[in-house]
């Protein structure tokens, strides 16, 4: 097909191709074939037989450059493309095929600077090459986890694209994951410009800027007007929406903190930003705590083994002979696990004064061809590396030798003042006992040890001591919100409004939406709404958003409302809100009595009862009820099979059970552990050899997510 001579020039200079390499456009489309059918090689003998007849051409410079780019030859791409940027600053061509090998070298800040001077320079219409580029930006972003630069590249990918699925997927990915916190999911706008403002003219041209996609030069817009304009609050947020946008984290998150704290900003907006700029920057490495490796020599490994299997504070891992050891040697002999006391026989009593803590990890590994028998330790460097320590000292007694000197293995393994479970619980644990310590335990971290547990973020003063400091009084109602939202989403039983108190700090209480338009509500203020006051349309969009970005508690509260009322029955399908409040009900019975209703609401308007039934039989595998799961399998293969969907569920079903491998073929099923091992302090809940860090485990038999304050 004939290059049109008045289309742009591929060679990416931005004139017509007519008034630019008109000589060339043969070749163009010879090469364009060439590069189609993947003749990179012959393209580039071709090119530089091309070169001898049109030397310093920027046309042939850039094809060259694509070809190493394709070969993988990263180099040689990079010398060329900044060769024709030097010459032609505004190459978009240069400019987007560079951010693909910054992409692909991961130099994402330089990747998202060469996409904006692409789209900067304002060709229209843009090259596909820019497009291409934008699009392939976003994705490594949503790969690199940075949210909110994400988010930002897609929502731009789909306003030049709006019919792009695989784009709008990435979107809902993220928007989706219950990993990004709901923070860093929210879309403010740019605020206007306040009114009077001296430099206005410059203030509105960064706008126009920013909506167009041009973030970088409104960047250094908004800087240059922060310079001379420090105490106005629009610019200092602006500036940080834009840095956040260009991934520019670190800066963001100083931007807002210069934010929160200026006149006329309300408290809880200034809250929030804090809250935002604490997700966004790095972790003070004062408050962070590394693992650290102590090996021991040993002369009988096999005494020590028996010294460790004797002990009740000391529970054996199950060792995975895939699985290489720290050093890279092979797997160890034995993996244990080291308990802060003894190992309870039953769940009887358990309660936070009687269930085991790990507090260390011992590998045990025998005499090798190079190597000595050696036992090494690993914690981390706090105090529970001096119990674990300790404790395998009194256990080994004469067995255990000279001691190396402390390496740290991973250097940021947990935070000072950590507060995660890292229990052992008893094979007999409940789903109701774990979840009532895990309640527990949340209240007594977050209402009890975190007030008086000091940090380098707070000054080195207590949450109790920072809150009376006016400079410190954000960051610590940040450290709540922050808390709060993480478990909110997961309907712990924490009240935090009772921290709040104790603090002599302002709660946040329910919102009324009368009072305020609910359309323009943080997501994070979503679950303080007084949701029976809300009109009809209102409601279903709160639904629709809160479904969206997996606003969890608002969702819970929302769902209710929208199922209680009678005006939405032909507006909403109600028996897809029973699943949802299955899903994130923490009360197994009560999602089993949500699943029940939606079961019936799914059957009375004619639907199948398939999806209800898969559902419970996830929920009952969870609870450990296996008769109930072979019910529901059987009712499934004879009911349901035949359905869309149903068979390839089951068979997920199983394989994520272990029933099923990954061929289809059913697995060798596990023998009963005997009991006798189990009483010389043997492990039966299949733990490999791999490190163990206090946010690794939290016990073989409950896992809970807790966030607290300090551990992130």
């Amino acid at each position: 097909m004939a290059l049109d001579t008045y289309a742009f020039c591929p060679c990416g200079s931005g004139k017509k191709l007519k008034f630019c390499c008109r000589d060339l456009a043969p070749e163009f489309e010879h090469m364009e074939r060439m590069i189609e059918g993947e003749q990179y090689r012959a393209c580039l003998e071709h090119v530089e037989k091309l070169e001898k007849k049109f030397p310093h051409r920027i046309g042939l410079m850039v094809i060259k450059g694509r070809l190493h780019l394709y070969m993988k030859e990263h180099e040689e791409a990079k010398r060329l493309f900044d060769q024709v940027l030097e010459a032609e600053p505004r190459n978009t061509t240069a400019l987007a095929h560079r951010s693909t090998l910054n992409l692909l070298l991961r130099e994402i800040p330089e990747a998202i600077a060469d996409v904006q001077r692409a789209l900067e320079a304002g060709r229209d219409p843009m090259p596909v090459d820019v497009f291409d580029s934008l699009e392939m930006l976003a994705k490594v972003l949503v790969a690199a986890n940075i949210p909110i630069a994400a988010r930002a590249h897609l929502q731009l990918t789909l306003a030049s694209d709006p019919e792009n699925s695989e784009v709008s997927a990435f979107l809902e990915q993220i928007d989706h994951s219950t990993d990004v916190p709901l923070l860093l999911k929210d879309d403010p706008d740019l605020m206007s410009c306040p009114e009077g403002f001296p430099a206005g003219d410059q203030f509105e041209e960064a706008l126009w800027l920013a909506r167009v996609g041009r973030w970088l030069s409104a960047e250094k817009q908004f800087t240059q007007l922060s310079e001379s304009n420090a105490e106005v609050p629009a610019v200092w947020f602006n500036l940080a929406l834009l840095r956040g946008w260009l991934a520019k984290n670190a800066d963001a998150a100083d931007a807002l903190r210069q934010y929160s704290i200026l006149d006329g900003v309300p408290l809880e907006a200034a809250v929030e930003a804090e809250a935002v700029a604490r997700l966004l920057a790095p972790t003070p490495k004062e408050d962070q705590l590394p693992a650290i490796r102590i090996t021991y020599t040993i002369s009988d490994p096999q005494k020590l083994l028996e010294l460790l299997l004797s002990d009740k504070r000391v529970r054996k891992s199950s060792v995975d002979a895939s699985r290489e050891s720290p050093e890279g040697d092979p797997p160890p002999m034995a993996v244990f696990r080291l308990l802060d006391r003894p190992c309870l026989a039953s769940a009887e009593n358990l309660s936070l004064d009687t269930v085991p803590n790990t507090i260390g990890q011992v590998l045990l590994f025998g005499k090798q061809t190079d190597r000595e028998a050696r036992a090494v330790a690993v914690g981390i460097e706090d105090e529970s590396l001096e119990s674990a320590k300790s404790l395998l000292r009194e256990i080994a007694g004469t067995e255990l030798g000279e001691a190396s000197e402390p390496e740290v293995i991973i250097p940021c393994a947990a935070m000072r003042g950590t507060f995660n479970p890292r229990w052992h619980l008893p094979e007999d644990t409940t789903h109701d006992q774990a979840r009532a310590l895990v309640v527990e335990f949340g209240k007594d971290a977050y209402l009890n040890r975190w007030p008086r547990t000091a940090t380098h973020e707070l000054e080195n003063k207590t949450p109790t001591d920072a809150a009376r400091d006016p400079h410190l009084r954000l960051r610590v109602l940040a450290h709540i919100l922050i808390s709060e939202l993480t478990i909110a989403e997961q309907h712990e039983k924490i009240e935090f409004n009772a921290l709040r108190e104790q603090l002599g700090l302002p709660t946040l209480d329910p919102i009324d939406p009368t009072t305020v338009n609910p359309r323009s509500l943080p997501a994070c203020r979503w679950h303080r709404l007084e949701v029976d006051k809300l009109d009809d349309d209102d409601l279903i969009r709160l639904l629709s958003m809160a479904v969206r970005l997996r606003a969890e508690r608002a969702l819970q509260l929302v769902a209710l409302e929208v199922i209680n009322r009678p005006s939405l029955d032909d507006k909403v399908e109600k028996a897809y809100l029973y699943g949802e409040l299955s899903r994130i009900e923490v009360d197994p019975l009560k999602a089993l009595e949500y699943l029940d209703q939606g079961r019936t609401a799914a059957e009375e308007a004619g639907s199948s009862s398939a999806v209800w039934d898969l559902q419970e039989l996830s929920l009952r595998s969870g609870m450990g009820q296996p008769q109930e799961v072979k019910r529901l399998l059987d009712h499934l293969s004879v009911e349901h099979i035949n359905e869309p969907g149903v068979r390839q569920a089951i068979v997920r079903f199983l394989t994520d059970i272990g029933v099923l491998g990954p061929d289809g073929k059913m697995l060798p099923q596990p023998v009963q552990a005997d009991p006798s091992e189990d009483a010389a302090g043997g492990e039966t809940s299949g733990e490999s050899n791999k490190i163990w860090t206090p946010n690794s485990e939290q016990g073989s038999k409950e896992k809970p997510a807790l966030w607290t304050p300090g551990m992130d």
